[in-house]
Order: structure tokens, then sequence, then C-alpha cells
């Protein structure tokens, strides 16, 4: 029988001899066979490893027909709005519509609210609720781009249920003894960083995101982020913890 030359492929057999078929440049594993090369071959030419390999190839080379859900899902990945997301956003919506991938195929006109709630759960099977919400969530931005183009008419996400459930103590503000307890227990190189976010932050009226802004050597220096200016006008004076002095001597023990 002859043998099917399909390129891409990395074909390899393991010391108990169970041999594994996968794409080469991505690492996709399309076939497990235990038995000789013949039988590799012959699973090869199967219906269903054509079929698994057409997929994951047009996955790779990204390529989707026209009013697949892959299509639309390819069009949101590169449009401004998904650009311009913050890059761990952006690589959380990366890691599902790979997820998505699955529903590359289908035609986006038959897809119903109930296909939606069977991928939101089948995510939450696999990788848990707060996955399945991003799940949700992407999809979601997909037909709404969609219906804004005019390549769809409704948006079969919308309404739907999340699963997760954050906690009531979550992203709340730590109180007095909580802060205390943290502060003592830092390192002195971590206080002066705990100090920032309970007195400028919270006092200032900043946001938490502005504290990943401030250069690495903020508290002391010509670039620092505090300045005594800050304090007066505040009424911290000596009062507040993440004075020059106290940023002078957290660089002094730690050697800065």
């Amino acid at each position: 029988m002859p043998r099917v030359k399909l390129k891409g492929l990395n074909i390899r057999r393991n010391k108990t001899g169970k041999w594994y078929v996968s794409l080469r440049s991505t690492g996709k594993l399309l076939l497990t066979v235990e038995g000789t090369r013949d039988d590799v071959d012959r699973q090869m030419e199967s219906a269903d490893f054509l079929h698994a390999y057409a997929s994951a190839e047009r996955q790779r080379l990204r390529q989707y027909a026209a009013g697949t859900f892959g299509a639309l899902s390819e069009r949101y990945r590169l449009g401004k709005s998904f650009q311009a997301l913050a890059p761990r956003t952006r690589e959380d919506y990366t890691k599902v519509l790979l997820f998505l991938s699955r529903c590359a195929d289908y035609s986006a006109d038959i897809i119903e609210t109930a296909d939606v709630i069977e991928m939101r759960d089948i995510a939450a099977a696999e990788k848990g609720a707060k996955f399945s919400d991003f799940v949700t969530a992407v999809m979601s931005n997909v037909f709404r781009e969609a219906i804004e183009a005019g390549l769809m008419k409704t948006n079969p996400a919308k309404g739907v249920r999340r699963l997760y459930k954050t906690s009531a103590e979550a992203n709340r503000r730590w109180t007095e003894t909580e802060y205390r307890l943290a502060y003592e227990a830092a390192p002195v190189h971590l206080r002066a960083i705990l100090a920032i976010a309970k007195n400028w932050l919270a006092r200032a009226g900043h946001s938490s995101a502005d504290l990943g802004k401030l250069p690495c050597r903020s508290g002391h220096g010509k670039g620092a982020g505090i300045r005594a200016e800050e304090e007066r006008r505040q009424g911290w004076g000596d009062h507040h913890w993440c004075s020059r002095r106290t940023a002078e001597l957290t660089r002094r023990n730690e050697g800065w």
C-alpha cells in the first residue's frame, strides 16, 4: 500500500514502541498508534486523520471559509479593539481563541445561544469557571464586531450567564491590622512599596495601575515619584511612611 505523503509531519516512536504523529510547526498531536510503521501509515490514510491534518493546517495558516466562526474570530483578532487590549488581557483572549478553534468550521449563521452555553460548559469542565467566563466574553466580542460589520444579525452570546463568582473578600482594601502585619513581615526593600500603595495611592487619589508606572527608583533621587512637595501638599509631614528618609534608609540597608 503506498504511503500517504503529507508535508510538515513529525513521526516518532518512543521506547515502548508507541508511535506519535504531530504537526511539526505547532507540535499539535494528531495521531497515536501502537503497532508497526505500516499500522501508522494505514491510520494516516484514514478519513479521520486527513480531516484532523487539514484542520490543523488550516488553523496554522489561519485560513477559514467566509461566514464561519473561524473567519469571524480571525477578523476580531486582527481588529483594532483586540489590538488595543492590555497585554495581559490580549494574552488571555488569545488562549481563548485557541480554545475556540474547535468551533472554527461552524457556520456563524447557525450558531445559537445553546451552542455558546455548550462551549461555556466545556470550558468550565476542562479549564475552570473563570476561563469559561473568558470564553463567553470573547465569543460575545466576536459576534458584536460581526454585527457592526453587517456579517451577523444577532449576538448569540448576549445574556449568557457567567459561571465564575468572585469572593466577597476579593480585592477589598486591607484593614489597618492586616497592613501592619504585612509591613512588619515584609523585607526592608518591599516596605517602601507597601507604604506607597497604602499612603500615596490611597490618599492622593491615584489608582493601583499608577503604581506600576512609577520608575524603579521611585522614592529617591531626581526621578522620585514621591517628593517632599507632594508630602507638604497632602499634609503628611513626618508621619508619611514613604518619605525620602524612608527610601534613603531602604536603599542603604539593601545596597541600592
